[in-house]
């Protein structure tokens, strides 16, 4: 019988507070004092504001109608309008309960717009935080995938490199100088020139769809036609990249070019014709690229 007394309470209080909402300052026009609303419009608007109070607790994770009724099972009463059961402690939950009905009931559209703009917003949050875990899971499985494949390419790079290095030591290396800048290993290691023996070693870039990264376009060519390459051409990058040690196939060739992003200026060193022809050539020193990152 508890839900007739939470009915009778919501009809009373309906009642009182569409009254209280009709009479109320804020029904009235300043200027006129006419009622902006009707008698009848305040007390429909009451019973709807009542009506929205169990929605209204559940938006406010209030147990007030679980505690009602689980107090009641355990008096076994069936009304707290029996004589009988007015003065059980149970009874301040009734009471709760029709504070809750009044306010609303007395605030009308207010109380329900308040609702109707609650819900809105947490429909809102909830369609946001979904999206924002669908954005997450998405970007780790970018990033796994990233860290995968920088993994593979790491160490498929340097089983490369240690091919390379070793397929260049009796011949290329002998020609090119030790490391004398640990920041900058190339630099000074091949004859200091980005101009020698017929060939021209330039560098270009381009804007990078990675931010703060340029996208270098390393070329090396012949300045006659008639003095091509012969052999392979070996370009010497920063050991910062997963590719340090580039090798090209150059043979009977008059231009050959490599790109690769980069965060900022190093130094390239090339060896070409079989260790005859060493170019170098350090990127922070080109005018022509940007100062912030000929400084990096």
């Amino acid at each position: 019988m508890y839900l007739l007394d939470i009915l009778i309470i919501m009809i009373i209080t309906g009642l009182i507070g569409g009254a209280v909402n009709y009479l109320s300052d804020s029904n009235k026009v300043t200027d006129t004092s006419k009622f902006k609303r009707s008698l009848l419009e305040c007390l429909f608007l009451g019973f709807a504001a009542t009506i929205m109070i169990p929605f209204f607790l559940k938006l406010a994770d209030s147990s007030l109608l679980q505690d009602i009724n689980i107090k009641n099972e355990k008096n076994g009463s069936y009304s707290v309008f029996c004589k009988e059961n007015l003065a059980l402690p149970f009874a301040q939950n009734y009471l709760l309960w029709s504070a809750y009905c009044l306010l609303g009931a007395a605030a009308g559209m207010k109380f329900i717009e308040l609702l109707i703009s609650k819900v809105l917003t947490q429909a809102e949050k909830q369609e946001l935080q979904e999206k924002v875990q669908e954005k997450v899971k998405a970007d780790k499985k970018k990033i796994e995938n990233l860290l995968a494949t920088e993994h593979l390419m790491t160490s498929t790079s340097n089983s490369e490199n240690q091919i390379i290095t070793k397929s260049v030591q009796t011949g290329v290396q002998k020609s090119i100088g030790p490391i004398k800048y640990p920041g900058d290993p190339q630099k000074g290691r091949f004859g200091c020139k980005n101009k020698d023996n017929g060939r021209t070693l330039s560098v270009e870039y381009t804007d990078s769809r990675i931010k703060d990264f340029l996208n270098l376009i390393i070329t090396v060519s012949t300045d006659s036609p008639n003095h091509p390459f012969e052999g392979d051409l070996y370009l010497y990058l920063h050991d910062s990249f997963a590719k340090s040690l580039i090798k090209i196939e150059a043979d009977g060739k008059e231009k050959v070019s490599y790109e690769i992003p980069s965060y900022g200026a190093f130094t390239i060193g090339a060896s070409a014709d079989d260790g005859r022809t060493l170019l170098e050539l350090d990127l922070s020193e080109l005018k022509n690229f940007p100062e912030d990152f000929r400084n990096r």
